[in-house]
């Protein structure tokens, strides 16, 4: 994180697992990493546009606060076999905005996802420089939808809420594999590439609704008798996350400084809609279109050892790290609302990390950057502009 991500071809410590299974091939040491990522979502600001139903409206989401984990464990398997297993949360994204009078509460009150991966891979050592790995991966994720249900009000000709619906979905899980390269010509330069394949997570859970009374008994009584409040009402949704790419190639100018430009695809166009079916209750069927695209990003990071031994033999006593990334939102503006809005993002980095004996540590600070965006053409006519910023600091133990 300290060099924006750029690891793809350096893949030396235990957490090529995520970037580059292939790097664990270089790794001939029993080796534990553990660590987290305070992950601060500051508030989105939005502003409606002076078309659409949103015309005037200046709105607020709740700033989030996240704290994924990451857990890395390399045990050696003779002179070329290593294993490893991996535990990490790639995946996660919440949106939930202020106000019971939130003017885009009719497409969405809060979205939430959340991810844990577990993988077990092994990596060989082909050659001296050339190592290639494989992982199996296994997805456990869980979802949770709420906004409010509009309906016709006769007596003042408007528009008006009827009812909340909260969708929760269990903790279910989707297996998908990943595949790396890692080449280690000599002691200045090092390339990479990295493949992690699609997992599809087929969700369950229970829908309820919950009356927003109009203080109309007229108005009020029949929807009562209509609609099933107050019951779990079966639906399910299916998640095609995206495959991914990168490659990379790190440079070594002196023994103590480090250059590495990452490229990686996204292979978001897998994401066409959230469909969400309820079995009992077909009159509730939702489908979310989303058509996003497929995307490009970009990273780039330095590093600088101090130290003699760091000097001497390529192991660091102490080390600072500098990025900068930038990545292509896959949202279009056709489909950019309240549900998970996003934009280009550009990130600077800054990390820290020092070694003790068999131990070190480290740290990394980012500030990511979401460009602000505005939509003309929203498909539901929800038109604005869309305004946010996150803040990231992780913290990693290595023995």
């Amino acid at each position: 994180m300290g060099m924006a991500g750029a690891f793809t071809a350096q893949a030396d410590d235990p957490s090529a697992m995520f970037h580059n299974v292939g790097g664990l091939a270089h790794q001939k040491e029993r080796a534990f990493q553990l660590g987290a990522t305070l992950v601060s979502i500051g508030a989105t600001d939005f502003e409606g546009s002076e078309s659409g139903f949103a015309a005037g409206a200046t709105e607020r989401s709740e700033a989030q606060l996240v704290i994924p984990p990451h857990f890395y464990w390399v045990e050696p398997l003779g002179d070329r076999w290593t294993f490893g297993l991996a535990v990490n949360s790639p995946f996660g994204l919440t949106s939930e905005w202020q106000g019971g009078d939130f003017s885009g509460r009719f497409l969405s009150r809060k979205a939430s996802l959340r991810s844990l991966d577990v993988g077990t891979n092994l990596a060989c050592k082909v050659s001296e420089t050339l190592g290639v790995g494989f992982g199996v991966i296994v997805r456990f994720s869980e979802v949770e939808l709420v906004r409010n249900l509009p309906g016709f009000d006769p007596w003042s000709g408007q528009l008006v809420d009827i009812a909340e619906i909260t969708l929760a979905s269990d903790l279910d899980s989707g297996i998908g594999y990943q595949m790396g390269l890692s080449s280690h010509p000599n002691s200045s330069w090092s390339w990479g590439l990295s493949y992690r394949s699609k997992i599809e997570v087929d969700y369950d859970g229970d829908g309820r609704l919950r009356q927003i009374l109009a203080s109309n008994a007229e108005f009020d009584a029949p929807i009562s008798a209509a609609i099933p409040f107050g019951r779990d009402l079966p639906f399910s949704m299916t998640i095609e996350f995206p495959d991914m790419a990168s490659l990379g190639l790190a440079v070594k100018p002196s023994p103590d400084w480090l250059v590495e430009l990452d490229i990686n695809w996204t292979g978001w166009s897998s994401l066409t809609e959230y469909a969400i079916r309820f079995s009992q209750s077909p009159e509730f069927d939702l489908t979310l279109p989303q058509r996003w695209e497929d995307v490009y990003n970009y990273r780039l990071g330095v590093s600088r050892s101090s130290g003699s031994a760091g000097a001497r033999a390529g192991v660091r006593d102490s080390q600072w790290r500098f990025g900068i990334s930038f990545d292509q939102t896959p949202q279009p503006l056709t489909t950019l609302d309240p549900l998970l809005p996003d934009g280009d993002q550009s990130a600077v980095t800054l990390g820290y990390g020092f070694q003790k004996s068999s131990t070190s540590v480290d740290f990394a600070l980012m500030y990511l950057d979401v460009e602000e965006r505005t939509t003309r053409v929203n498909i539901n006519g929800y038109n604005g502009t869309y305004a946010s910023s996150a803040l990231l600091f992780a913290s990693t133990v290595t023995w």
